[in-house]
């Protein structure tokens, strides 16, 4: 048997991607920190990940630990061979391998962290053994701080280790990029959004940019090996990677009245096994008139506006407090513009990647399109959904 531990496991993929590389139990386990001794000692488990606030907290009672975990002072990995426990830290090869994809490498580079907690030791430890040529640690207080960054706006590299601009704060952002003046790299360990505002930022000024949903299936994958000793193959990695990616974003169409969006978002969502959220049936139940009452009655531009702020209110309180996912949503056509795309988290790369389909369905113009946006990704909690 293996398992996740932690004090508090909220909405977690851990399961799901480990089913990508392995055929065994694993289970998530809360535990209070005067259980965790008796866990680690005792316990039916063969293998574990740990994560917060016992990444630290479990390496004293293992028998050997790796010399990247001991490097970095924490595990998020261990198991049990021949009678021992052994630990280790698999986020130093996801950081590691997201880099890579991202294009972005540390040899000979000043590199910026934000925070200094266990993944800001990991991101410092893969920069070292990459060759950066400087590192800086930024924190809240130290002697390089948010107040004084700006002496280091010759940086090439910045990562973002800290939890701001995650959901449900998604709006915030740890700085702006416009201090830097001569970055090529952007990490942001952060996946829930998979686009936070730091990406986006990144993304609209042409700097390579990669977010932390890679790092973390990555991470999971070599904890499989550890627990199998199978080792899985790039393969694998890309399929879960994919598959993660698709089970968090949803599809949203945007149309004008009478394009047959609705339509569509209700094929779609038969096909595809999707849920599907229509703004306008939301609007018209809460309003408790049609449409065209609600356009007579009030402006254009409230209704467009109200529309936004359904879809935003659909992203964010969900009634049973868990995210939406896979879903296709219809939004009025108007309420696309370009000041809205970072409330919805679209990627800069995918604001005019529209698909037109003609809909010909009785009592809809032959001539009327809708356009269909993809890749707008949703929020969880602790992650983000696209």
């Amino acid at each position: 048997m293996f398992y996740l531990i932690a004090e508090r496991l909220g909405h977690s993929c851990s399961r799901e991607l480990h089913a990508h590389f392995g055929d065994y139990e694993y289970e998530y386990k809360e535990l209070a920190p005067d259980e965790v001794g008796d866990f680690m000692q005792g316990g039916d488990w063969e293998g574990l990940n740990v994560t917060i606030p016992y990444k630290t907290e479990v390496m004293k009672y293992l028998d050997e630990i790796s010399p990247e975990a001991q490097a970095i002072g924490s595990v998020n990995t261990i198991v049990r061979r021949d009678g021992r426990k052994i630990g280790y830290n698999t986020d130093y090869y996801g950081f590691f391998a997201a880099s890579n994809k991202a294009g972005i490498l540390f040899g000979g580079r000043k590199v910026v962290i934000l925070g200094t907690g266990g993944t800001s030791k990991t991101a410092q430890k893969v920069a070292a053994d990459c060759g950066a040529a400087e590192i800086v640690v930024v924190s809240r207080t130290g002697e390089n701080n948010y107040e004084n960054i700006s002496r280091h706006a010759d940086a090439d590299i910045l990562v973002n280790t800290t939890p701001v601009g995650m959901y449900p704060k998604t709006n915030e952002k740890p700085i702006s990029l416009s201090i830097f003046r001569n970055l090529t790299g952007v990490i942001d360990v952060i996946y829930n959004p998979l686009y936070t505002n730091l990406i986006l930022e990144a993304q609209a000024a042409g700097i390579k940019n990669i977010g932390g949903l890679y790092m973390l299936t990555v991470q999971a994958a070599m904890a499989s090996a550890f627990f199998t000793g199978v080792k899985p193959d790039r393969d694998a990695i890309n399929g879960a990677y994919a598959s993660l990616l698709r089970s968090r974003r949803n599809i949203v169409l945007v149309g004008m009245p009478g394009s047959g969006k609705s339509s569509i978002a209700a094929e779609l969502g038969a096909r595809l096994g999707r849920r599907v959220l229509d703004t306008d049936a939301v609007i018209v139940e809460r309003a408790g008139m049609p449409i065209p009452e609600i356009f007579e009655k009030y402006n254009a531009r409230n209704i467009i506006s109200a529309d936004l702020l359904l879809y935003i209110h659909f992203i964010h309180l969900h009634p049973k407090g868990q995210p939406y996912e896979n879903c296709c949503c219809s939004l009025r056509g108007k309420i696309l513009r370009i000041r809205s795309l970072p409330l919805l988290r679209v990627r800069r790369a995918d604001q005019y990647q529209y698909r037109k389909i003609q809909h010909r369905q009785a009592g809809h113009h032959p001539g009327r399109s809708v356009l269909v946006l993809l890749r707008l990704q949703r929020k969880d909690r602790g992650r983000h959904v696209g």
